[in-house]
């Protein structure tokens, strides 16, 4: 058995590998009858001779390979039509703008598996590099506080090294008695509320969200939390997710009483919206930052206009006439960073977190057959055309 890993092509500025040299070096040592061809890139955060020194064969041409491994989106023109890929596609959601790319996928019939549907049988994720997309989010959101009130500016979390580093940096801020809330219960939201603790933030109930504190805090919300029947306030998850047209959300109440805001939250259409366009007008409202790592274009989040760039992630969206100005323009907007890459400013680290998920819970499946619905689950595309579990983009993908 052969496995390719791909150069990032469609997001060629992204520097993170989904298998690194030292599990390629470890999975060969487990499973000598493979063997790993790995095209060249100068932007991967871990150099060619890294991993020729691993055991991988440097070739441009992947189309002998069974499996074929990259991160993000894959340049459509570059696909070996009938081969098994494993990517990000983000065309599950039936986004508008992802819609002729995921047409130009099917047309190549290929056997398309999403790492973000690769999941165990309690329904969460195996594979994702949520966790540092929570990390960078807290950096984020500290950078983006000290420059609104103009107390202090560290680095873009682009040009910090490694974690240790990003934390020594956050240490050295001293915050008032700020309130952050946190929307989600993954892996995301787990990183951005361990990082917080390790900033000896303290962590609240919703139900104490309202009392005044004098030191930061900061409070997670579940889908319960904020979402409730239209008909009796009652939640429950399941007819939630069975009907979302039935429930609407009152994150609202939260929001304005706090002062960041970090979006780690799945969603999608038609579940409520979280922060309408008149929620933000709200003039008594204190939430001025907003760190969208879920990053949902025209979804929950009113002020989430479009994604911004490690290189440049805020801009400022003033709620009076609901549009984008340039970031830290006014006190009274609210600035919005909605960087869609995030782990990719700490590439070494996220991907090798990235990689021992992978070889923990998602190699054995290929590898010694091992869990096939496993596979099948993740599987959007069986030769260009829809499985069973994507059947709902029928109409997404062929309109």
């Amino acid at each position: 058995m052969k496995i390719g890993i791909l150069r990032e092509t469609l997001k060629d500025d992204d520097p993170r590998v989904a298998i690194t040299p030292f599990y390629v070096q470890k999975i060969l040592q487990n499973y000598p009858h493979l063997k790993f061809k790995i095209q060249a890139s100068e932007i991967r955060a871990f150099s060619n001779n890294d991993y020729q020194n691993a055991g991988a064969k440097l070739d441009e041409n992947l189309m002998d390979c069974d499996y074929i491994f990259g991160v993000k989106e894959v340049d459509p023109e570059t696909l070996y039509p009938n081969k098994n890929y494993f990517f990000f596609a983000h065309v599950a959601k039936a986004q508008e703008e992802h819609r002729a790319y995921f047409k130009q996928l099917a047309s190549k019939k290929i056997n398309l598996i999403d790492y973000e549907y690769l999941t165990d049988s309690n329904g969460h994720r195996v594979a994702s590099f949520g966790y540092w997309a929570g990390i960078i989010g807290v950096y984020n959101a500290f950078q983006a506080y000290g420059l609104k009130n103009n107390l202090f500016n560290i680095p873009l979390a682009l040009d910090v090294h490694n974690y240790e580093q990003m934390l020594v940096i956050l240490k050295k801020i001293s915050l008032p008695n700020l309130k952050f809330i946190i929307t989600g219960t993954g892996s995301t939201a787990r990183g951005v509320c361990e990082t917080l603790l390790n900033l000896g933030i303290h962590e609240i109930q919703p139900s104490s969200f309202y009392t005044n504190f004098h030191h930061a805090a900061f409070c997670q919300l579940s889908s319960k939390d904020y979402i409730e029947n239209r008909c009796d306030h009652s939640f429950s998850k399941q007819h939630y997710y069975q009907n979302p047209e039935k429930y609407r959300s009152y994150f609202n109440d939260y929001a304005k009483e706090a002062d960041i805001y970090f979006a780690c939250h799945f969603w999608e259409s038609p579940f409520p919206a979280y922060l309408s366009k008149n929620d933000l007008k709200l003039t008594s409202s204190k939430m001025k930052i907003i760190i969208d790592i879920s990053c949902d274009l025209h979804g929950p989040i009113a002020s989430t206009l479009r994604e911004t760039t490690l290189s440049e992630p805020y801009y400022d969206y003033n709620p009076n006439i609901e549009t984008e100005e340039a970031p830290f323009n006014s006190p009274l907007n609210i600035s919005v960073c909605s960087v869609a890459n995030l782990p990719a400013a700490l590439p070494l680290d996220a991907s090798e977190y990235f990689s021992k998920s992978l070889y923990d819970n998602v190699l054995p499946s290929i590898l010694i057959n091992k869990n096939e619905n496993f596979i099948k689950r993740a599987t959007i595309l069986n030769k260009g055309k829809l499985t069973s579990h994507f059947s709902y983009l029928y109409n997404f993908l062929t309109k």
